[in-house]
């Protein structure tokens, strides 16, 4: 059975697919588990993106859940909340050839979230739809990859900030 969710410009499709098969190394199939199926569709009816999301990392509701508490978070600027959804060491890609910063505890973080979630990186993350996310290799994202999260031990934290460039 497939879900629909809407979107501003399209839907998102989601199919739970229980004992799914995918390729693994050397194109050998392997068994993976559930997974969701996530496919993004614009207003026309193009596919814009397609994706699983493994049951091991994190199901699709579980990342969705995720994104709508860290938006709420980043729209509240509530630094304590947002330090208790990363999932440490956080790492903050600077662009330009630059070493990520890497962010090893919520003191840490607390101390640099101003530089982490600066305005053009906060208005991304406000701006992106967390119903419309992409799953890849144990990890999701939104907003064209600004943020992304991954789930272990049955927990999904935001695990990469890719600040919006300037």
């Amino acid at each position: 059975m497939i879900r629909t969710i809407a979107l501003k410009n399209g839907q998102v499709q989601i199919e739970r697919q229980n004992h799914a098969f995918v390729h693994g190394e050397a194109g050998r199939l392997r068994e993976q588990g559930a997974i969701d199926m996530v496919m993004i569709v614009d207003a026309a009816g193009a596919t814009v993106s397609e994706s699983a999301c493994s049951h091991a990392s994190g199901s699709y509701d579980d990342y969705h859940a995720f994104f709508r508490t860290l938006a709420q978070a980043v729209k509240a600027d509530d630094v304590k909340q947002l330090s208790s959804l990363v999932r440490y060491p956080l790492q903050v890609n600077q662009g330009n050839g630059k070493r990520p910063l890497v962010i090893a505890d919520a003191t840490a973080f607390r101390a640099k979230h101003a530089r982490i979630f600066d305005g053009k990186t906060r208005r991304a993350i406000l701006e992106a739809e967390p119903a419309a996310l992409f799953c890849r290799q144990g990890m999701a994202m939104i907003g064209h990859g600004i943020v992304w999260a991954s789930g272990q031990s049955g927990r999904v934290a935001l695990s990469v900030v890719n600040p919006a460039a300037p």
